[in-house]
């Protein structure tokens, strides 16, 4: 008998969790990049790589999915935007793997202005019939809409990014697109302590740049306005 999947919100940041027998607990954070020059070089090859924008997926709706939306996913979707973003890939059966950087993230109580969050399903590494796992998704997508649910219906980052199989991955993206971070498997304290620094300082960052061209900007006016 199936039972109860269950969503654990931190920080506005939901993760999944089946009670007793299937989780989803990563978190992915990214830290902001230098302003903009958008000459990120990107990997090449079947592999992440730390310093470099992910090697380009296919963009085919059958293969990586939104839960809300008729449409693909693919990597673009990180990068040119305002925002850091966090992205976690796990199998149903890696349950609980990552709670204690849950908690961390958590505990942190970052600002949902300065990220995103992306919660890409493993839907390959499970016995579990897709459309189970996909009806449990699309409620809590509802349930958590600040959280964008995806599925990975072929096992593609596994293939086209090297990410580990049947676990929980953390990746790290910048406001390009650029890897920052990547884990594969149960992360240890310190790079939980990495991961979250490099996350604060992300969000730290970008809040300080909307302050000050909210500055700006009123300085502007007032000298359009003498």
């Amino acid at each position: 008998m199936f039972r109860k999947l269950v969503y654990m919100g931190f920080g506005g940041f939901a993760m999944l969790h089946m009670t007793s027998s299937f989780a989803l607990d990563s978190v992915v954070a990214k830290q902001v990049a230098a302003p903009v020059s958008h000459q990120v070089t990107r990997a090449t090859g079947k592999q992440i790589e730390v310093g470099k924008q992910a090697p380009l997926l296919t963009e085919d709706l059958s293969l990586l999915v939104y839960v809300s939306e008729k449409k693909p996913w693919t990597q673009k979707d990180l990068e040119q935007k305002e925002k850091i973003s966090v992205l976690f890939y796990a199998a149903p059966g890696a349950k609980d793997l990552n709670q204690h950087a849950s908690k961390a993230i958590k505990a942190a109580e970052m600002s949902r202005d300065y990220y995103d969050s992306y919660a890409v399903v493993n839907m390959k590494a499970s016995s579990w019939p897709n459309f189970i796992i996909a009806m449990k998704l699309k409620a809590s997508q509802k349930e958590f809409p600040n959280t964008k649910y995806v599925r990975d219906n072929q096992k593609v980052l596994v293939a086209e990014w090297g990410l580990k199989d049947n676990s929980n991955v953390v990746i790290l993206f910048d406001v390009d697109g650029k890897v920052l971070f990547r884990h594969d498997g149960e992360l240890p304290k310190e790079k939980v302590s990495e991961l979250l620094g490099l996350m604060t300082k992300g969000v730290e960052d970008l809040s300080q740049k909307a302050i000050e061209a909210k500055k700006a900007a009123s300085k502007t006016s007032v000298k359009v306005a003498a």
